[in-house]
Formats: structure tokens, C-alpha cells, sequence
């Protein structure tokens, strides 16, 4: 048991700088455990190493939106984070936005233990009869999203974000242009992080001091929402948690934005303990974590995916902990510095790191979608609409187009 407490706080320490830096994600680290996994299961047998993927996993989904909302920087599970956390972040209430995120995730841990009795016995029966079905799930999301907007002016300019947005995640998830373990990193940080760090400028916009107040509630509606949706992202195939929290963005358009955070914080963390799950269920791994655990324990025992779960549940109270420390730690810090040198700062620092990651194909991709994401701004349309760089090719794998 020794092994197994110690794997997990290192998974959770793992999860926070994975979480923290961006173009840094859990999947760096389960390659790199997963070429040692010889070595690693004659030292410390499976289940330490099955805590550590368990706990990093957790963790991340809730450190990733202190970058996200913060300093405009995201990551594919996080990316509409950013617009109504900037919005709080605008208002002085950063700590607020990031504080909701947590509440979200808490809440759809509680929601996963609730509800892992009843799908452990339906899921096997709904999980055919919805899969064939996505296709037409999807596009009826994005055929929603282009009727929300008002006119037909603003819905050409939907329909050429989406389009624009599509065709370059159908390239770069199609064509081997960019490792693949980093494939939709520039675009993600071009369409969301650098295209609002531009707009930012451009406005001449800068957050104020920030503050630790917060307003007390307990959103069910928005924890409600994220647990579902972390079921739809977890189990289902072709429905991550960016699609999902798209799905709970138009169910909340008409409701508070913090309503919306603490769902999608939801989203973030029922979708990674969703994932373990269906390992077992359904035999099919639905993130990279769970890739990893599945090429460790070959076929999934139920005995070794209740373990994964149990630690899930336990690393997501440290997680929140942590998650709010740090925050209180650099929310004050945001409102001091001079925006602009902070704004040109992270720039240089994105710039950097999608040239490292992914040299100049990378800058390439994320100089368009930084322009796709301007051009939903300048047009009046929702950027969430560039949320066809996901949904359009997902759309087109699963008609075998």
C-alpha cells in the first residue's frame, strides 16, 4: 500500500505541472511511462502504476484552467474555458472563474460514484445504438450552433469559421504534419489563447486587480450538466469533452456564465474517470491515460478498473486543494503586472513552445487559426464555432468519408 500512496501523490504532482505549463499534457507522461512499463512493473508490480495514471489524470483536469483562463492558454479539454473565465478574469474575479471550475469537477466526481452502479449494467446495451449515431449527433450540433446566431450575415460568417475550422483540424489529423502527440496543439492555442490575447491588445483591454471574493452557490444545474456530459465524452467514440462542453455551452446560452464554468469543469473531470471505465465496459480506451492503462494491464479485470476509480475519486480532493491554492497564489499577481508586457510575454512563451513542440508546420497552423479565431471576432460570431476543427473530421471518420 506503501507504493500505492506514494505513486498517487506523484501522479498528482505530475498532473499540476501538466497542468500548469501549457503544450505540457498527461500524454507526454504515459509515453514515457509506457516505454519504461518493463521495468517499471518488475520493480513496483501494476497497481502503483495504475494509481500514478489515475491520479495524473485527475489532476490535470482540474490544474489546466488556471492556464486556460489566466493567461488565454488552453488545452483541447479546456478551450471554451477561456472565453467566459476571460470575461470573470475582465472583472476581477479570475479566482472566481477557476473557483467554479473546481466546484464543477467535485461535483462530477460525486456524480461518477453516484451513477457507476446503473451504468455498469445499461451502458453495454445503450453504447452500440448511440454509436451509430454520432454522425448525425454532431452535425446536428454544429446545424444548432449556426442557427443561434442572429441573421444571415452573422451565420455565412458561422458557417466560414466552422468550414475554415474544419478543414484545417481534417489536415492536420489526416496528414502526418505534426507529431502526433501535439497535432491540434497549435491550432487549439491559435484559435482560443492567441487569437483572445491579440483582440485583447487590439482593445487596448486590461484586467483589473483581482480578487479572492466569490459568490456562494452550489449550481446543480451546472454540475448536473457536466456529469453528463463527461459520460457522453468518457464512453462514447467520437465525442471528447471540448464536443461535449460545446453541448452543455448551448444548453447554458441563455443562463449565467458561471453556470457554464462549473459544467464544463465537470465535463473535464467525469470525462477522464468516464474513460477508465470503459475500459472495462466497453474495451475501448477513450483518452490517452487510459490508452496507457490498457496496454499495461492487457485485458481490463474489474478488480484492477475499481482500483483506477478509487483512486480517481480520491485524487480529485487534492486536486480541488491544489488547484485553489495555486490559484490564490498568482491571481494577485495577474492584476500587478502591466497587461500589455504580460500579454507579449505569453505570446513569446506560446510562440516558443509550438515551435519546439511542432517547428514551423506548427507556427504555420497556429498563424491560420489564430486568423480564424480574429475573424470570428471581428465578424460578431461565437468562437466556439471554430470548434469545427474537432467536429467537422470527427464527422467525416464516422461517415468513412
Amino acid at each position: 500500500m506503501f507504493d500505492v500512496a506514494v505513486s498517487t501523490l506523484l501522479g498528482c504532482l505530475c498532473g499540476i505541472i501538466t497542468g500548469l505549463v501549457p503544450g505540457l499534457h498527461v500524454n507526454n507522461i504515459v509515453i514515457i511511462l509506457v516505454s519504461a512499463s518493463p521495468l517499471l512493473l518488475g520493480s513496483f508490480g501494476l497497481w502503483p502504476l495504475l494509481a500514478f495514471i489515475s491520479a495524473l489524470s485527475v489532476t490535470h483536469s482540474f490544474v489546466n484552467y488556471i492556464p486556460a483562463i489566466l493567461l488565454g492558454a488552453p488545452q483541447e479539454d479546456n478551450i471554451l474555458s477561456t472565453l467566459p473565465g476571460h470575461r470573470l478574469l475582465s472583472q476581477g474575479r479570475g479566482y472566481e472563474a477557476i473557483r467554479l471550475t473546481v466546484l464543477g469537477g467535485l461535483g462530477s466526481a460525486l456524480f461518477s460514484f453516484l451513477t457507476l452502479p446503473p451504468l455498469y449494467f445499461a451502458l453495454p446495451q445503450i453504447y452500440p445504438l448511440v454509436r451509430n449515431h454520432i454522425p448525425l449527433l454532431l452535425t446536428g450540433v454544429i446545424v444548432y450552433m449556426l442557427w443561434l446566431e442572429h441573421g444571415l450575415r452573422r451565420r455565412f460568417y458561422a458557417l466560414l469559421v466552422v468550414l475554415y475550422s474544419g478543414a484545417l483540424g481534417y489536415i492536420i489529423l489526416n496528414y502526418p504534419l505534426l507529431p502526433p502527440q501535439y497535432a491540434l496543439f497549435p491550432a487549439l492555442t491559435g484559435f482560443f489563447g492567441i487569437s483572445t490575447i491579440l483582440t485583447s491588445l487590439h482593445l487596448r483591454s486590461s484586467p483589473p486587480d483581482q480578487s479572492l471574493a466569490y459568490e456562494r452557490g452550489y449550481y446543480p444545474r451546472g454540475v448536473l450538466a457536466g456529469g453528463i456530459g463527461g459520460v457522453l465524452a468518457g464512453l462514447l467514440p467520437g465525442i471528447g469533452s471540448a464536443q461535449s462542453a460545446l453541448l452543455v455551452q448551448n444548453f447554458f446560452r441563455r443562463r449565467d456564465g458561471r453556470e457554464f464554468l462549473v459544467a464544463h469543469g465537470g465535463v473535464n473531470t467525469a470525462a477522464a474517470i468516464f474513460a477508465l471505465l470503459a475500459l472495462y465496459l466497453v474495451g475501448n480506451p477513450r483518452s490517452g491515460a487510459s490508452m496507457a492503462a490498457a496496454m499495461l494491464m492487457g485485458e481490463a479485470e474489474l478488480a484492477d478498473t475499481t482500483f483506477m476509480l478509487a483512486i480517481a475519486m480520491l485524487s480529485s480532493s487534492f486536486a480541488a486543494f491544489a488547484t485553489l491554492l495555486i490559484a490564490r497564489v498568482t491571481i494577485k499577481r495577474v492584476g500587478r503586472i502591466n497587461y500589455r508586457t504580460l500579454s507579449i510575454a505569453v505570446l513569446i512563451f506560446l510562440g516558443l513552445s509550438i515551435y519546439l513542440f511542432t517547428g514551423i508546420t506548427g507556427m504555420v497552423v497556429a498563424i491560420t487559426s489564430t486568423a480564424t479565431g480574429i475573424l470570428a471576432v471581428f465578424s460578431g460570431v461565437r468562437r466556439s464555432h471554430c470548434m469545427g476543427v474537432l467536429i467537422l473530421p470527427t464527422v467525416i471518420y464516422f461517415l468513412g468519408i
